[in-house]
């Protein structure tokens, strides 16, 4: 999503009237390929919840007579070089991955939003040492400012956290800013000023609702970066070390043994994939039904498939 994209979308989004808000839910419902991607995270987030109901065996629980082992009755995807159960790890791992990925990018969110918001609406000082400190973070390439920041960090979960959300705010932070500068222009924003309201109030009561939305809707399609930027940290040895089971790490470990047992790359890699397939499709599916420009055109397609 440009900035360009979240100006209009929050400009129609400060147009449409309260009562046909509800719509939105219908929208999104009706798009197959959001329902599938909500689906499927959540099947992969409840997976890992309860992976001590799904599987007998522990996440480090080695068996050495049984090593390498392909997909069987007992182990249904094998085992990795010391006996572990793949499937148990890869369970376990989801625990891991989808939660630092989570985390990062709801803490991203925040911190960019925030900043926004606040960039965007005073201007001034801040919103020009704001600016140039976003320029100068975007003028490079983003995972490759993460290996350096978790480089410098050290190896460890917090690190590599720190690391990607160090890089990956800045992107909430030039949108929402973006857009505050159009909003804070309109009519509403200036009939709440002649009222006497704080820019406290301004802010939250008028501006903020008005860009959660792309914000949102930003924040999902960037969990899939976040979830490949941790695993590649963690690929590199920079995350979550041996024996705890996370995805990134587990496809580290699994390299040395693709001639003999290429299914324990395949695994790792096809979970993180689809996770982040997952995300890609929930976000679109909540950028089309939460863009106000969509609704009436998608409310006419809906109502001729009847």
């Amino acid at each position: 999503m440009t900035a360009q994209e979240a100006i209009a979308w929050s400009e129609a989004v400060a147009a449409v009237p309260e009562g046909r808000r509800w719509r939105r839910l219908r929208v999104l419902l009706r798009d197959r390929a959001a329902v599938a991607g909500a689906v499927l995270l959540l099947l992969f987030v409840l997976a890992s919840i309860f992976a001590p109901l799904l599987t007998p065996y522990g996440p480090n629980t080695t068996d050495f007579t049984n090593t390498l082992s392909g997909p069987g009755v007992h182990h249904w995807l094998g085992t990795d070089d010391l006996g572990r159960d793949e499937l148990t790890r890869i369970l376990y791992g989801g625990r891991v991955s989808i939660g630092m990925a989570v985390v990062a990018a709801t803490l991203s969110a925040a911190i960019g939003l925030t900043l926004g918001l606040i960039s965007g609406y005073f201007g001034g000082v801040f919103d020009l040492v704001l600016m140039r400190v976003v320029d100068g973070l975007q003028a490079l390439p983003g995972l490759l400012l993460a290996f350096a920041v978790a480089g410098l960090l050290g190896a460890g979960l917090l690190n590599i956290e720190i690391a990607v959300i160090a890089v990956w705010w800045t992107g909430y932070a030039r949108v929402v800013r973006s857009m505050v500068l159009s909003l804070r222009e309109r009519a509403f924003v200036e009939a709440a000023r002649g009222t006497g309201a704080t820019n406290r109030m301004i802010i939250i009561r008028h501006i903020l609702p008005n860009v959660v939305g792309p914000a949102t809707v930003l924040a999902t399609l960037e969990l899939a970066h976040v979830l490949l930027a941790l695993a590649a940290l963690s690929f590199l040895g920079l995350g979550v070390a041996p024996p705890t089971a996370e995805w990134g790490t587990m496809l580290s470990q699994a390299k040395d043994f693709f001639d003999r047992a290429p299914q324990l790359l395949i695994y790792p890699g096809l979970a993180i994939t689809l996770v982040a397939l997952a995300s890609n499709l929930m976000g679109d599916g909540l950028r089309d039904a939460l863009d106000p420009r969509l609704q009436r055109d998608v409310t006419v397609r809906c109502v001729a498939a009847r």
